[in-house]
């Protein structure tokens, strides 16, 4: 077995995958129950609708490589095109965010320059 063979995450994924579903449900019912003070901030619905969208992305990679029968080929190309969708996707809300008022500039190079070699790894 090597590391290129998904059966040997198996483990890792079902822990991934079960552990993005709740964070995600846990996020969506602490917006919703917050939503006029998260609505209120002009950074706040942005950054967890970006959270929710990073734990979305996990929960979808994990589904990808938990799904039997599938080639390295075709799981490769599912990893990339979710990677290079959430790079387009963070780098938008990114930018939106760098239009507002003391958005500190390191505040969007770091996750970007984390976010985009994704698709390139």
């Amino acid at each position: 077995m090597t590391a290129y063979e998904p059966a040997g995450w198996h483990d890792l994924f079902v822990t991934a995958g079960g552990s993005a579903a709740a964070l995600t449900g846990l996020i969506f019912v602490a917006v919703s129950i917050n939503l006029r003070e998260i609505i209120a901030s002009a950074h706040l619905p942005v950054r967890a609708g970006e959270t929710l969208s990073i734990l979305v992305a996990l929960l979808l990679l994990s589904l990808f490589l938990l799904a039997p029968g599938q080639g390295r080929t075709v799981l490769g190309t599912e990893i990339l095109a979710l990677g290079a969708l959430m790079a387009g996707v963070l780098l938008a809300v990114r930018m939106r965010l760098r239009r507002v008022p003391g958005d500190p500039l390191w505040w969007t190079v770091v996750p970007v320059t984390i976010t985009l070699p994704l698709p390139f790894r």
